[in-house]
């Protein structure tokens, strides 16, 4: 895939799907600062491709950068506000910061854009868990018994 990639930017250099595609490529066979040097050029190409700066928090976070893990995922979310793959994205990388308090407010809003997405509930579990609120741990897990 990755020589696919390559000719596709030789072919036309400002094709930002294959520089976005290289990157998860890179990412995939754990080559993250070959990675992250394809997803700057598709950022360079298209500041506001919210699937750029996707790829780039998944980076971002393999590369043990928090700040700009969160920072990316937030201008994903923030650039495409209904993709719950990007919402996705946030919930797991400030669960995995143990940010919970900040993880609770946004899964609570991510729960109410979209009530039926049972991630959201899991998480606000997990979430709850951890902040010693067993009521809205147990309200999430009642939620998921009727997904």
């Amino acid at each position: 895939a990755i020589a696919f990639y390559q000719k596709g930017i030789t072919v036309d250099p400002n094709a930002i799907d294959a520089w976005i595609g290289l990157s998860a490529c890179y990412l995939d066979k754990d080559k993250p600062k070959l990675a992250l040097e394809a997803i700057y050029k598709a950022l360079d190409i298209d500041t506001l491709s919210a699937e750029a700066w996707f790829i780039a928090s998944s980076i971002f976070e393999k590369l043990d950068d928090r700040e700009k893990a969160i920072e990316s995922i937030t201008n994903a979310v923030n650039l495409d506000l209904e993709n719950t793959d990007f919402k996705d994205g946030m919930c797991e990388i400030l669960i995995s910061y143990e940010l919970y308090k900040e993880a609770e407010i946004f899964i609570d809003e991510c729960v109410k854009q979209f009530p039926q997405h049972p991630f959201f509930s899991i998480c606000k579990a997990f979430v709850s868990i951890k902040l010693n609120k067993p009521r809205k741990s147990k309200q999430a897990i009642g939620k998921l018994i009727h997904f």
